[in-house]
């Protein structure tokens, strides 16, 4: 049995599957990848199965799982990504390609056969993310550079801290909230653009720019033309704040945001409909992102030989 990490906490909150944990009888190992695998999580499932949980690591440009680490019940936020599997390799490197001490965090570089090969039609992406390899002995070796944040034990085995950009997981599929972001601030009536994960969904608000009138459903259809089918929003809502959010490239923290259909507290207008005139209506320095929400992200394919995708997504593991 294999689990996405989110479907297993799902799996875990039946109660079909938690009143008698006899169904799992005949099962002798589960798996977990495409996300980071909570403790939470793997610790009700040994409590409630006692089969292995074995969690898995590795993105796509890698052939998918490099890395494996059997649950042994040990405290945590997150399951450890483990060790290496068998022809790949796991550096742990600071900025500047030097590798880092134990339990120094750093971001993970992959190497061995199974790297792919780039970006299909991606050249520039390709050299940014395919790096050559100092440390190898062989010419023109290659490394991966995943992205990802991790921290390495005394004895080897890796712990998963987080991302070094704004590349997130939903519900195991990879979602790059900065290209969300860009494509909502290239389109003419929007000044500023934001997007979050909430309660398993993405959220994206939007400013209006000046004398402009944000209409949620002209926003759903030019989402569909920019952004892959999974990233297209479905849900819209709008609130008013006095805040807005910043820019992915701003040295500024964001701002939180208003729920979507919630009302944002202290605003006098309360929630007002995107695109509908209104006199007390905040100006446009002021005016609140208008939230659309989508409730998946988006996945990428690879082989060996080559990474082809339909659109602009980076790393994470698959």
């Amino acid at each position: 049995m294999h689990f996405v990490p989110s479907m297993l906490e799902a799996f875990l909150a039946t109660d079909e599957v938690t009143a008698d944990p006899a169904w799992a009888g005949s099962l002798r190992r589960v798996f977990s990848s495409g996300e980071a695998l909570s403790g939470s999580a793997a610790h009700r499932w040994h409590e409630l199965t006692g089969v292995p949980l074995h969690n898995l690591y590795g993105p796509t440009e890698a052939a998918v799982d490099v890395t494996y680490h059997a649950y042994d019940g040990e405290p945590g936020t997150t399951v450890p990504i483990g060790r290496p599997v068998w022809n790949t390799g796991l550096r742990v490197l600071d900025s500047c390609l030097r590798p880092v001490p134990d339990g120094v965090p750093g971001e993970l570089y992959l190497t061995g056969v199974q790297l792919a090969r780039g970006y299909h039609r991606r050249p520039a992406l390709t050299a940014d993310r395919f790096v050559a390899d100092p440390y190898a002995t062989e010419p023109g070796a290659r490394m991966y550079r995943t992205g990802d944040l991790v921290r390495r034990r005394p004895d080897g085995t890796i712990d998963y801290l987080g991302r070094t950009d704004r590349q997130v997981k939903l519900r195991g599929n990879r979602v790059e909230l900065g290209e969300i972001e860009a494509e909502l601030t290239r389109l003419p009536a929007v000044a500023r653009g934001a997007v979050v994960i909430r309660d398993q969904r993405l959220v994206a608000y939007a400013v209006p720019a000046s004398d402009a009138t944000l209409d949620p459903a002209s926003l759903r259809a030019a989402s569909r033309r920019r952004c892959p089918r999974l990233w297209s929003p479905r849900h819209t809502s709008s609130s008013t704040t006095s805040r807005s959010p910043r820019a992915a490239s701003s040295t500024r923290p964001r701002c939180p945001h208003p729920r979507p259909n919630e009302p944002n507290a202290g605003s006098p207008q309360g929630r007002w409909s995107s695109g509908s005139p209104r006199s007390s209506r905040p100006s446009s320095a002021s005016r609140t992102p208008a939230p659309t929400t989508t409730s998946s992200g988006s996945a990428a394919t690879a082989s060996a030989r080559s990474v082809s995708r339909a659109a602009p997504v980076r790393r994470a593991w698959s």
